[in-house]
């Protein structure tokens, strides 16, 4: 019971951005190099290390020694003595991967498979990174662009009609005839539509090598001319991604633009890709990704089909739910994570009585200076822009200073896997 300080790792992939994350935590990047995500947790990939008297100690290392003490019993006998959720700071300067992640029980039998096929952990060809699922939340620090989930199905007939080539006719007539039969029973329709959507994404992920330069060559004269919904993207990724069939996706997928404080959830099994913009990203603590397009990384389409979700969807947008003057929450069906923002720049404190005793939290400073106090422990660590603390359970925390302040947490109750 107490908190500390925290160091924590920068993933400096391609796409990242290299101004966001210096200019938002006011990080130094006098190279110049892509800064993509800051992870915040104990994930064996990259976890944070905690500063404590006797020397720095890594986070995931610091709970395996003593998981009932630093997570609390019922998280720790809920999530195999791990931290369930991993926080990051995701700064996107160029689109990541259409992606999708897997439930549970097809994460813990891919992990098994793979591991049992000998496939290396940094193998080219390899999906599973670990045995958890990966549903995750995503909130806006800028405007922030994303695709999210299947368009309606007339929709996307309609799309592609005007890009049509004959491979694809037999699959957009079936999306077609499925968005417009008639009203009978709604879970009929509804498989029919599933069913045609699960058909032409196959299609679409299986052309050859010629058709898919047909296509994508057909998108790209529309988009040219404005004469496509979401031209930019279409351009924008041939520009990156010259001949990827994601080259298409924002006439299949939803376009979604999130203001500064909305946030989106993603369950699994939902085809998405992160396109542009900063924000806090939350999940469940894993690595698990199968990927769709815009990459030059492993893509297994076999596995990619057998997870998805067919059901075209309308991206709900999150916004936070005021828990009192100074925090806001912001609310979803995981278990294993919770994500909340308090804002400190009116000179509001939050007392002992405010939090706990509590779950496990990561905090992380994106404006101002505060102290963070625990009572049960006389432990306190003053964080700035840019830095990071970590409360163990059962801390009684009290939070003062002029600052904007992202919390990472596990809901104080509720059903855990």
């Amino acid at each position: 019971m107490a908190v500390y300080k925290l160091t924590n790792q920068i993933l400096k992939y391609a796409w990242g951005s290299k101004t966001l994350m210096p200019e938002l935590l006011g990080y130094d990047n006098s190279e110049n190099e892509p800064m993509a995500e800051l992870w915040m947790g104990a994930h064996p990939k990259a976890s944070s290390d905690v500063h404590m008297q006797n020397g720095d100690i890594p986070l995931d290392e610091m709970i395996s020694k003593s998981p009932e003490t630093v997570l609390g019993g019922r998280i720790s006998n809920g999530f195999s003595g791990r931290l369930p959720f991993l926080f990051k700071v995701l700064a996107a300067g160029s689109p990541l991967s259409i992606q999708a992640h897997p439930t549970l029980d097809e994460a813990a039998a891919g992990w098994a498979r793979e591991n049992e096929a000998g496939i290396a952990l940094d193998a080219f060809n390899r999906n599973y990174k670990d045995d958890n699922h990966k549903p995750e939340i995503i909130c806006a620090l800028s405007e922030y662009h994303a695709m999210r989930g299947f368009r309606q199905a007339g929709v996307i007939a309609a799309n592609f009609r005007k890009i049509m080539i004959p491979e694809l006719d037999a699959a957009v007539s079936a999306l077609e005839a499925a968005s417009a039969s008639p009203a009978g029973d709604e879970s009929s329709v509804s498989a029919a539509v599933s069913a045609a959507l699960k058909n032409f994404f196959t299609v679409i992920m299986q052309l050859s090598d010629i058709d898919r330069t047909a296509l994508v060559g057909k998108a790209l004269e529309k988009a040219e001319n404005e004469e496509l919904p979401d031209s930019r993207w279409i351009k924008r990724f041939a520009e990156l991604y010259p001949g990827d069939i994601g080259i298409v996706s924002p006439l299949y997928l939803n376009i979604v633009t999130l203001q500064p404080g909305e946030a989106m959830y993603l369950p699994a099994g939902e085809l998405h890709a992160y396109l542009e913009g900063i924000g806090m990203e939350l999940m469940a603590n894993s690595d698990n990704v199968l990927r769709g397009g815009l990459t030059p990384k492993h893509v297994d389409v076999p596995e990619l089909l057998s997870t998805l979700n067919f059901n075209p969807t309308k991206p709900e947008i999150l916004n936070p739910v005021k828990l009192n003057n100074a925090e806001s929450a912001y609310i979803t069906p995981a278990p294993e994570f919770y994500l909340s923002k308090i804002d400190l720049s009116g000179g509001y404190e939050l007392p002992v009585e405010s939090y706990g005793p509590e779950p496990p939290s990561i905090f992380i400073c994106t404006e101002g200076s505060a102290i963070i106090e625990d009572s049960t422990s006389d432990s306190s660590v003053e964080i700035m822009q840019g830095e990071t603390a970590f409360a163990s359970f059962g801390s009684r925390m009290k939070l003062q200073g002029r600052a904007v302040i992202y919390r990472a947490s596990v809901p104080a109750a509720g059903v855990v896997k």
